[in-house]
């Protein structure tokens, strides 16, 4: 809710003022020039929250906790796949066949980026998802349970967390992420120094 400076000041000033004519347009010139700021902050405030920010004063919010917009994957649908013992083939996510034209993309454990346009970066949804794990990554102290909540909050994704082996927290996840979240999380997440983070299954 937008705030009228002046009227705050005129609610507030003492009584003895409500006849002082030309002090209260004084004190009016002073506040038109302090509304302009006012007014100001009062915009960044309902569009710099990460839940209601987009395009650029979402790149904004993504630059103040270190994180640029990454480029988006390419669709899961169209990245090579192994198929399990058992599972029926899907020629579509298999290797390339020139005869049909059909196969899945290689990715590297980078992920890949969109074929069609590599320049192609994440939505916002999937951004302020990142930006707000980043978030929690840079101001927990990396205990077990500060992973769950990375992981929880930014990614809504439901997790067990395995910190047996000193040196390692190995994460099962119950929830789809792509190449490039799983990287992102396991470079990103917090951790005490010294500690390896390992994804180690594929749901």
């Amino acid at each position: 809710m937008a705030v009228d400076v002046y009227q705050d000041f005129l609610d507030r000033a003492l009584s003895q003022f409500e006849e002082s004519t030309e002090l209260l347009k004084l004190f009016e010139a002073i506040y038109d020039q302090v509304q302009d700021s006012q007014d100001l902050v009062d915009y960044l405030e309902a569009n710099l929250n990460v839940d209601d920010a987009e395009g650029v004063w979402l790149d904004i919010l993504g630059d103040l906790v270190g994180l640029p917009r990454p480029y988006a994957d390419e669709a899961r649908g169209a990245i090579f796949t192994a198929k399990l013992s058992g599972e029926v083939d899907d020629p579509a996510l298999g290797c390339y066949d020139s005869a049909t034209g059909s196969g899945g993309y290689i990715q590297t454990w980078s992920g890949i980026n969109v074929v069609a346009d590599s320049s192609t970066t994440v939505s916002d949804a999937e951004y302020r998802k990142q930006i707000k794990a980043k978030g929690i990554a840079n101001h927990v102290s990396g205990i077990p349970s500060d992973f769950y909540n990375f992981l929880k909050t930014g990614f809504n994704v439901e997790s067990d967390i395995d910190d047996s082996t000193v040196g390692l927290i190995e994460i099962t996840i119950y929830d789809y992420l792509s190449q490039k979240e799983r990287r992102f999380v396991e470079e990103k997440g917090p951790r005490q120094a010294g500690t390896q983070v390992e994804i180690i299954n594929w749901p």
